[in-house]
């Protein structure tokens, strides 16, 4: 089972290495250094990468064991009284000036905007289109 498993990885690396072989020649040189670039730059970033990481993990984990748990607060809703006076009216009844008649209203002007680059044109209602 053991060589089964190094034939199959050994001959995944072989197709791999074959396919850049022929993709790489049909590339021109600069497609060739960047891609190169790109590759040696991961392999050069991946364990610093995970250096930085296994040295953040170690001390993160010092600083969750100092911090003392905090307590869980529950809050409630408050309930009604069972029996009250006020549930039976309408609470527009209460405040029956708390809301602005439509007439009573103050009219609101359309804004006017001005694009960079454009004419200025009036807005008012008297102007023809």
């Amino acid at each position: 089972m053991k060589q089964a498993t190094f034939i199959t990885g050994l001959s995944c690396v072989g197709f791999a290495v074959g396919l850049a072989a022929f993709i790489g020649s049909r590339l021109s040189e600069q497609a060739i250094a960047l891609m190169a670039g790109a590759v040696f730059g991961m392999l050069v970033a991946l364990p610093i990468g995970a250096l930085i990481g296994w040295a953040v993990k170690g001390s993160r984990s010092i600083e969750r064991n100092s911090v003392p748990p905090q307590s869980m607060v529950i809050m409630t809703q408050p309930q009604l009284p069972a029996a009250s006076p006020y549930l039976a009216t309408s609470v527009n009844s209460a405040w029956p000036n708390s809301y602005p008649v439509a007439a009573s209203a103050p009219q609101v002007q359309p804004r006017k905007y001005t694009i960079g680059g454009e004419e200025i044109i009036s807005h008012e209602s008297v102007a023809v289109w």
